[in-house]
């Protein structure tokens, strides 16, 4: 009853990377972001996005496998069903290397899609599938510049120094500050191409 359908977790899993691929172009789209959030808001989904639902399917094998083996442990060895109960696991659990590697595949499309859903207005360079997350953590920015500093060391006054959440990718650093609910808001660097991200950083 069960093998039959494995076909159908197989494809699933072989195009799981692709359909987040498609969801974070669709989310290039106003509308489709629009709609996307009307629906997420509401009470019944209990704050699970669309990513939640296209991964769930990913979750039920190795439950499967649990189940299995709890029906091993309980079943004599010579009984009529015990070798169609260690082959159902065999399959199962040959399926389950296979979705490890599609999730480490498909894990950097998450973690932007999360950072990108994080942002405050969104974020458009997390949506290419092709933007690699590499660390994030916390910097200490220093306010102001070299000719602010001696002003303010004259007259007695400190730097001003705050923290911001800082989000490393192969091409793009974002610099945000973070809100009391949670969301994280882009700012400005000065002497960068861009008010919120900077691009060709070395260290």
């Amino acid at each position: 009853m069960l093998l039959p359908m494995l076909t159908i977790y197989q494809e699933y899993v072989r195009n799981h990377h692709y359909s987040l691929q498609v969801l974070a172009e669709c989310k290039q789209r106003e509308k489709f972001v629009a709609i996307l959030r009307r629906l997420e808001e509401k009470s019944s989904l209990q704050g699970r996005t669309l990513e939640t639902f296209l991964t769930y399917p990913m979750h039920q094998v190795p439950r499967y496998i649990i189940t299995l083996h709890e029906l091993l442990a309980h079943t004599p060895h010579n009984h009529v069903e015990r070798k169609s109960l260690e082959n159902a696991r065999a399959k199962l659990e040959e399926l389950s290397r296979q979705m490890h590697d599609e999730v480490s595949e498909t894990e950097n499309i998450r973690k932007n899609l999360a950072t990108e859903r994080m942002i405050a207005g969104g974020c458009d360079i997390l949506l290419d599938v092709n933007q690699v997350f590499v660390r994030q953590g916390s910097v200490i920015q220093v306010l102001g510049g070299e000719k602010s500093k001696l002003q303010r060391a004259r007259m007695g006054k400190r730097e001003t120094e705050v923290v911001r959440q800082c989000f490393l990718f192969t091409n793009h650093m974002l610099l945000c500050t973070r809100s009391t609910n949670g969301k994280l808001h882009l700012i400005e660097v000065s002497g960068f191409p861009s008010p919120f991200l900077t691009t060709n950083y070395t260290f």
